[in-house]
């Protein structure tokens, strides 16, 4: 029973820390947006990070210290959070998913792929 109860801690934390580097990307795509002579595109990325963020909402506790996490942060790019998201939600132990977790992967997964279109091959 304790390794269960370690283990949902530990994914709280891990999908708190997913919300909050999706939230910093969502800044960061905002930011380029502004940045840029040609935002729309910019911002159709933030969006679709706004809508991962969002299905993500639903699985994480929010009574979670977010600023905590949020403070640990460097200055990242866009692609950097969200590519560190998608894996902390890739990681997720089988039998440890939350209900309804599917729509989770495909918005994480498809803002990846928004993201990783803006930047030159990497």
């Amino acid at each position: 029973m304790q390794g269960n109860i370690m283990a949902a801690e530990q994914l709280g934390e891990q999908l708190a820390r997913a919300w909050v580097l999706l939230d910093q990307a969502d800044r960061a795509a905002l930011a380029a947006a502004k940045a840029e002579s040609f935002p729309s595109v910019w911002s159709l990325t933030a969006s679709q990070l706004l809508a991962a963020r969002a299905t993500l909402a639903a699985h994480v506790d929010q009574d979670f210290d977010f600023e905590m996490l949020a403070g640990q942060s460097t200055d990242r790019d866009c692609l950097d959070l969200t590519r560190e998201a998608a894996r902390l939600i890739r990681e997720v132990p089988v039998g440890l998913e939350p209900q309804v977790w599917s729509p989770v992967v495909i918005a994480v997964s498809d803002a990846l792929r928004d993201v990783e279109s803006r930047y030159p091959s990497e």
